[in-house]
């Protein structure tokens, strides 16, 4: 196995990377309008602040998993890696990644804002604009 990306694997991670912060930012945008309508206030500015922090956190939280998981399964800098941390390297590179895709897509699942209901949020922001 190369330690390089092809081209095509590259193309793939650039293309879902790019879709999922599209979706993501989509989904602040109805957050804000949502807060508007069920609070009346504006407050676009403190949902995208709150999104940035939460994801600082969450890199931070990330990253120091990382080294936490390298360090229990033996990992040592400029050496040659034992059989047990070369699995849990491979398991940094995808089962703990999936399992968190899951995890993702379990709290998605419960997300009940469905697109009548945007709409209906849409319109009733766009009547209260208008007064």
């Amino acid at each position: 196995m190369s330690g390089t990306l092809t081209f095509r694997e590259k193309l793939a991670y650039g293309l879902g990377d790019t879709a999922s912060n599209f979706f993501f930012q989509a989904f602040n945008i109805f957050l804000a309008d949502y807060g508007e309508w069920k609070l009346g206030r504006r407050s676009t500015g403190l949902v995208f602040s709150a999104t940035v922090f939460v994801q600082k956190v969450g890199l931070a939280i990330g990253s120091a998993m990382i080294g936490w998981l390298l360090a229990y399964y033996g990992y040592v800098a400029e050496a040659e890696q034992s059989a047990r941390t070369l699995h849990g390297i491979t398991l940094l590179y995808s089962a703990f990644p999936g399992a968190f895709a899951l995890l993702s897509g379990l709290a998605i699942y419960f997300y009940s804002l469905e697109e009548t209901d945007v709409k209906t949020i849409e319109a009733e922001l766009a009547r209260r604009k208008r007064r």
